[in-house]
């Protein structure tokens, strides 16, 4: 696909390529120095997300009539953005993690905040901690919330808590101290005994993370970022090296989950940063669209082959959070406020024992995917549907790297749902469709009746490879006027990517009454964080 934009981003004399990997496809959005855009997308690579990226790079360059060499040549930048974070916390394929606490703080992690989600579901189980209790060692020392030592740190539980830690074979090690946030002296002198013993040993402290009062969340953050690291780092360090050694002298950024560009020296400090770093991509190009059309309320939906990501864009802006949850674990980055559903083209129906028809959560992913794929996938999925309703054509898919097979699409609808169902093949496939169009208008209301506004009042942006098939069907459901579709839909956050400016979040907590005897105080902290 080529398109050509115009504008003083992308006219300028170097190309840029963004990369957003998804869990089902590659996407990859060229900028030639002539402001020419060019898309395509590869399946992406489950076991090895960095291959991925280089198949879908090679693609990219023989569209170009160039050798890969060639194309990253000529690239003044690489910006990617990858699922990578999120995936290791939902999959629970992290690094063994131990923790450093302060002395009888060892179960916060377990307290939690005390509360359940759910009040009415008092049986429903929190998430096993990412850090056992045996992994969790106390240590002596005590600051105040005022930022007063009251209490000498225990250099020694420091070192024998790291000597045990070590004989458990942990791969990263995170240290929160009660009330770091207001000094974080000890969490410092933690470290760089930890690192002067351990120097190959991966160490987060929660002043560093999520300098912010409130002690679960800060250590939960902390271990989460130690968690993730294992996965992510050594990932973006070999996509760094395999794009030097295949060509490219320009930079690598990687996106963030507040819609910025970072370096991989601050990915490697926090990597919790990139929790959200896909779909984050998707603001800069809903503001490119918000300027194109003259239109102020948008919101996003951008489904995919495995979720959907939805975004509400009001008066010239995203709203922003600190606080978010993955798979029930709370985390404190900053971050756009992006709520996302299970709802893919590849999301699987079934039959359950009681007869009702089910969509989702699950999906099928790259491999095998969807039936028509033809990669080996034997059960219905949503894009199935739309092949057996007529809705998308078989044949070439995804500018050719895939052929829907219209044939094994009916076949897998008709084994799988319309004879457990006893009703044709098209029956089951209307009913799986409007199955997901029902939970795409939920996710919509979540997004804005919830907040406080009215979908009717906005435009509906359907992007992503899926969101154009239902787009119609929710705008009609929420009562929406317009809906729009753009022509790079397919690859919308790879080129919101493009868009987006190097931004760095700098937070801290102050605890103090406002008035004119204080305002000295709070001007020397604003100062500390420029």
């Amino acid at each position: 696909m080529q398109y050509k934009i115009m504008n003083n981003r992308t006219d300028r004399a170097g190309w840029r390529i963004a990369i957003d990997v998804g869990g089902t496809f590659t996407d990859v959005v060229l900028v030639t120095s002539d402001g020419a855009v060019h898309a395509s997308k590869s399946p992406s690579h489950p076991t090895d997300p960095a291959e991925g990226i280089m198949n879908a790079l090679q693609a990219m360059a023989a569209g170009q009539h160039l050798s890969l060499g060639e194309l990253l040549g000529r690239c003044d930048s690489v910006i990617h953005g990858s699922t990578v974070a999120t995936n290791t916390v939902l999959e629970g394929k992290g690094a063994s993690v131990g923790l450093l606490c302060t002395r009888g703080f060892r179960d916060t992690l377990t307290i939690r905040r005390g509360i359940r989600v759910n009040p009415w579901e008092h049986r429903a189980p929190h998430p096993e901690p990412m850090v056992p209790r045996y992994r969790r060692r106390p240590v002596a020392g005590r600051i105040d919330a005022g930022g007063l030592e009251i209490e000498p740190l225990g250099m020694r539980d420091v070192e024998a808590g790291l000597a045990f830690l070590l004989e458990t074979g942990i791969e990263a090690l995170a240290i929160s101290f009660l009330h770091a946030y207001a000094n974080n002296a000890h969490e410092v002198a933690a470290r760089a005994l930890v690192s002067a013993l351990a120097p190959d040993l991966p160490v987060f402290i929660s002043a560093e993370i999520a300098p912010l009062i409130g002690e679960y969340v800060r250590t939960s953050s902390t271990v989460t970022a130690a968690y993730v690291s294992k996965r992510v780092v050594p990932y973006l360090t070999s996509l760094s090296r395999s794009l030097a050694g295949a060509g490219l002298h320009g930079r690598l950024q990687v996106m963030q989950s507040n819609g910025g560009l970072i370096t991989l020296d601050e990915v490697a400090r926090n990597p919790a940063l990139l929790l959200l770093s896909g779909p984050a991509g998707g603001v800069g190009a809903l503001r490119w669209i918000a300027e194109a059309t003259e239109r102020k309320r948008l919101i996003t939906m951008e489904m995919g082959g495995t979720s959907c990501d939805l975004i509400l864009f009001h008066d010239g802006h995203v709203d922003r959070t600190d606080a978010l949850e993955v798979a029930g674990y709370h985390i404190s980055i900053p971050s756009v406020d992006i709520h996302t559903v299970s709802a893919g083209g590849g999301s699987i129906a079934r039959v359950d024992q009681g007869g009702v028809l089910t969509l989702g959560p699950d999906g099928a992913g790259s491999t095998p995917g969807p039936a028509a794929y033809g990669r080996g996938g034997r059960l219905a999925t949503d894009t199935d549907a739309q092949l057996v309703l007529g809705r998308l054509a078989p044949g070439p898919f995804a500018g050719g790297a895939i052929h829907l097979d219209g044939g094994r699409a009916y076949a897998v609808v008709h084994d799988t749902v319309a004879a457990a169902l006893k009703i044709d093949a098209s029956k089951s496939a209307d009913g799986i469709v409007r199955l997901q169009q029902q939970n795409l208008v939920h996710a919509v209301e979540r997004v804005s009746i919830e907040r406080g506004f009215d979908p009717r009042d906005f435009t509906l942006v359907a992007v992503g490879g899926a969101a154009a098939l239902h787009a119609g069907s929710v705008a009609r459901a929420l009562g929406c006027s317009e809906v729009i579709i753009p022509r790079l839909a397919g690859v919308f956050c790879a080129f919101g990517m493009l868009y987006a400016p190097i931004r760095r979040d700098h937070v801290r907590t102050l605890s103090l009454q406002l008035e004119a005897a204080t305002m000295p105080q709070l001007l020397r902290a604003m100062d500390d964080l420029q």
